[in-house]
């Protein structure tokens, strides 16, 4: 596995690239998962708390581990042009991007499937947590159903957490515009290990 770092606007950003990703009929380009750190957190949180140089080594996507930034712009445009920069086999295409979030992230990555759906098609949140009531995913959920053309591909959603989580909460806010969404509201643990255990899951379907 060759491990990257990257310095973004003094933000480290760290890529794990497979040994030997697959080939791919038709195409030379490799799939991303994008791990997204809490706000105010470091991108090395995933591999201190979770298993994702592990999962690298067998992984059929370059890991992105990135650190939790205010400011969505840091991912759609500066890293989305360092990234394929380092890396120009990476895809440009939607569907070959996938968010992963956990707590403030999670609910960042469910509104960015909608805010930005020519970068990213797919979004998985552990454990979401929101600081506006929702207000904000409502809202590019709204405007994406509002303004697509007829021909752009629903965003792919998942969602997981404890029982007294708001896993359900965060799938109705999506669910009134007729979504299917893969929501998990009882998984076994939480924190972290619901964040790894996701990672895990995401791999597996790419």
């Amino acid at each position: 596995m060759k491990k990257l770092n990257l310095t973004v606007d003094g933000n480290e950003l760290i890529l794990l690239v497979p040994p030997q990703l697959p080939e791919r009929t038709g195409r030379d380009t490799d799939m991303a998962l994008w791990l997204i750190s809490p706000v105010g957190e470091k991108a090395e949180a995933w591999l201190e708390n979770t298993r994702a140089e592990q999962y690298a080594e067998e992984a059929k996507a370059v890991l992105l581990l990135l650190p939790g930034v205010e400011e969505d712009s840091f991912y759609t445009g500066k890293v989305w042009a360092e990234v394929h920069g380092a890396l120009p086999r990476l895809s440009e295409a939607r569907k070959d991007h996938r968010l992963v979030g956990f707590g403030s992230s999670g609910e960042r990555c469910l509104r960015m499937v909608f805010q930005y759906p020519d970068k990213f098609l797919t979004a998985v949140a552990a454990a979401p947590r929101s600081e506006d009531g929702m207000a904000s995913l409502k809202a590019a959920a709204d405007s994406w159903f509002h303004d697509r053309s007829g021909e752009m591909t629903q965003p792919h959603v998942a969602i997981s957490d404890v029982p007294e989580g708001e896993a359900d909460a965060f799938a109705d806010v999506l669910r009134q515009h007729g979504m299917e969404i893969h929501s998990h509201p009882d998984r076994p643990f939480d924190g972290w290990p619901l964040a790894d255990q996701e990672l895990k899951n995401t791999l597996a379907h790419m």
